[in-house]
């Protein structure tokens, strides 16, 4: 059902990513959000962003909204017929310390974690969405809103607006059709960014059925994995990111574990929990190579070796002694490079031509880099297998970038990206044995 939705383009993929494969939906939303904001910012334009959070989405989604979303679409009869079996052979019952109630039928709700509840849910928010959008278009609002002006993300609805007045619009054209869904808004965790003229605007209101929304001024909010707050940028957020390293580090030092055991944790705990915030936040190598400098000194004392032993014994691929250990500032290359081809090969026209930026300082850019390597890759092909010492003709399966697909293509970049950090750290080695001479 979820290629039918798909192939026939009844989801606006640029509105609705949640649920739809093939779509790297939180960076692609993340990215573009971050963008305007960028812009508004830095031409000192008018924005409104309005973050809207549902209350109790999957549990209040009503039957009678996915019956309608199924008539809607063209769903085949004997699919509906499945689905309304399946919805209404759902019975529940609860327990508590004392009583255990009878079942009960589920009158409205899907479960979470069931294969067929992700494209119901889509569907039916795409219905909302859709209907909220109809609504602003009509005559009577006589605004030219952005398009798309509501983006989201299965629950998460994000909307983006010239001025707070058609952001008011948009809002008014929700709350009619959530209303009629018989959903609601929770809009203690919903967060509204009004800018005018690249700064924020403190004075004006938004409301959301009845109620206001809390200024991002006062309340950041952490929307798709990324803190937004009222910086306009990411100051704040890599303060976060310096705290959670150091932190990490000092707790893990803490333990009684041996230090062989402490670098496993920094390697398949806190590293992994660092990339995800590296790739999305605009830091700089400069940044990265300080933290890197500090977690280089905890594992030298963990792994019982001196100071002056460099970082090029602790992540070389090549080395006689070879640790399981990942460079930080390799890491951080490599998620940057994969966010730019993310991005500009994704199958979203709106965010290929967004013109979205992947800031990442002076001293090294991402955008670049994964022009340099396309040219290195392009050069391979041209050149074709070689032999490596003894290997014989057919003994190693090569893949070429001019017949890869997009997955491919990007695994290979982040390969040779890789290899060039490896052929950077053997000339330094090469360097400091030079000067030991």
């Amino acid at each position: 059902m979820t290629s039918y939705m798909t192939d026939n383009n009844y989801v606006d993929t640029s509105v609705q990513k949640g649920g739809i494969p093939g779509f790297s939906g939180c960076i692609e939303h993340t990215s573009i959000i971050s963008q305007l904001i960028q812009e508004a910012k830095v031409n000192k334009k008018d924005l409104t962003v309005v973050w809207l959070d549902l209350a109790n989405a999957y549990g209040t989604v009503p039957h009678m909204l996915i019956q309608q979303s199924l008539d809607h679409y063209h769903i085949p009869d004997h699919f509906k017929k499945v689905i309304r079996s399946y919805l209404s052979g759902i019975e529940l019952r609860f327990t508590t310390s004392t009583f255990t109630t009878t079942w009960q039928k589920q009158q409205k709700g899907i479960v979470t974690g069931c294969t067929i509840s992700v494209i119901l849910f889509v569907m039916g928010m795409n219905m909302i969405i859709k209907s909220g959008e109809r609504e602003t278009r009509s005559p009577k609002t006589s605004t030219d809103i952005r398009q798309p002006p509501n983006r989201g993300f299965m629950d998460d609805l994000t909307i983006t607006t010239n001025t707070h007045v058609q952001a008011r619009w948009v809002l008014k054209a929700l709350k009619e059709t959530v209303t009629w869904a018989r959903m609601s808004f929770k809009p203690k965790k919903s967060r509204a960014l009004i800018i005018r003229k690249g700064k924020r605007a403190h004075q004006v209101e938004l409301k959301v059925q009845g109620e206001v929304i809390p200024s991002i001024i006062d309340n950041p909010i952490k929307c798709l994995g990324k803190w937004y707050d009222d910086s306009l940028g990411d100051k704040n957020n890599i303060r976060r990111i310096e705290q959670q390293v150091s932190e990490g580090m000092r707790n893990i030092d803490k333990t009684g574990l041996p230090g062989k055991l402490k670098a496993w944790i920094y390697q398949h705990g806190l590293l992994p929990r660092i990339s995800w915030p590296l790739m999305l936040y605009e830091i700089t190598l400069t940044t990265v190579e300080k933290l890197e400098r500090t977690i280089n000194r905890h594992l030298r004392k963990w792994l019982g070796v001196p100071p002056s032993f460099t970082s090029v014994g602790l992540y070389s691929r090549t080395a006689k002694l070879q640790l399981p250990l990942t460079s930080l500032v390799e890491e951080f290359k490599v998620s940057k490079s994969r966010l730019v081809m993310t991005l500009k090969e994704s199958r979203d026209d709106k965010v290929r031509t967004a013109g979205v930026q992947v800031r990442t300082g002076r001293k090294w850019s991402a955008s670049k880099v994964v022009s340099e390597t396309e040219s290195r890759l392009r050069h391979k092909d041209i050149v074709g297998t070689v032999a490596v010492g003894r290997q014989c003709l057919g003994t190693s399966k090569s893949c070429y970038s001019k017949n890869a697909n997009t997955q491919e293509r990007r695994s290979l970049v982040q390969r040779e990206i890789k290899s060039r950090e490896e052929e950077n750290r053997q000339a330094k080695t090469v360097e400091l044995g030079s000067q030991g001479a």
